[in-house]
């Protein structure tokens, strides 16, 4: 005899990992709850960033005395900054693409090539 699995519908099973969630969360210590408060109302985002630049990333970090998530925060923030402002521009790095929810794309040898400060994309 085989074994099925019986189905359930995505709206119940949504309430019974809630249900979980409270539960787990009402059997830690306050400080622990107040963590994973602080952790869920934290934003995160995931991003595919080539391995040179995570290196960077990690060595600026330690020269800094910051952790990796604030060195990349700080560092999206001024670049940020600078293509709002208009002395940044992405023009010499785009490459078109053919795809259909996007035009352009950056390939990870002009990634290298920024970096390394063979290619600049401030304004002059």
């Amino acid at each position: 005899m085989s074994k099925r699995k019986e189905a359930i519908d995505p709206a119940v099973a949504g309430l019974l990992d809630e249900a979980k969630r409270r539960e787990e969360v009402r059997r830690k210590s306050p400080k622990a709850r107040k963590k994973a408060r602080r952790d869920a109302e934290r934003s995160r985002a995931t991003y595919d960033i080539p391995d040179e630049i995570q290196a960077v990333i990690g060595e600026i970090a330690e020269m800094e005395g910051m952790s990796k998530s604030a060195t990349v925060a700080l560092i999206l923030a001024v670049g940020a900054h600078e293509y709002m402002e208009g002395t940044l521009e992405f023009t010499g790095a785009k490459q078109v693409i053919r795809h259909p929810l996007y035009e352009w794309v950056v390939d990870d040898d002009t990634l290298t090539e920024i970096l390394k400060g063979d290619r600049n994309l401030l304004k002059q």
